[in-house]
């Protein structure tokens, strides 16, 4: 009989844990990472807290609205001005960023297959945050 309390109590105690941690989850959403690019384009929340996944970092507003303006013409345009920017130390692409976006400045125009978009933002790495602008929505 011991066992079986023992048992259900473990289960019980289980059951509260998933409970609690699916809570914790609702109750924090800003904690997740932001859709997959091949959804449709997410609205991303301003001044809080976000891991993205290859985002493109540029030190100037110019380099990273470049970078997305020839995104629209083509990928292959992009992958040029891309290299170019890399190149120089422009810009660069983190498989994984953490980023405090502050404030939209461009979104591509409709009717494109994938949407760029142009942040600035502050973002984590090195020693603390640092201002910068992030690309959003650029293919690999």
């Amino acid at each position: 009989m011991t066992f079986m309390r023992s048992a259900i109590h473990a289960a019980a105690s289980a059951g509260v844990a998933t409970l609690m941690a699916t809570a914790a989850l609702a109750a924090a959403p800003d904690l997740l990472d932001p859709e997959p690019a091949s959804s449709p384009a997410p609205d991303y929340r301003l001044d809080t807290v976000l891991v993205v996944h290859n985002w493109i970092l540029c030190v100037t507003e110019t380099s990273a609205e470049s970078l997305a303006r020839a995104h629209e013409d083509s990928a292959e345009t992009a992958a040029q001005v891309y290299a170019d920017l890399a190149a120089a130390k422009s810009c660069g692409r983190f498989a994984k960023l953490g980023v405090m976006l502050k404030a939209p400045l461009y979104r591509s125009g409709p009717g494109k297959n994938q949407e760029a978009r142009v942040f600035s933002a502050l973002v984590n790495i090195g020693a603390g945050w640092q201002n910068a602008f992030v690309v959003a929505g650029l293919p690999e």
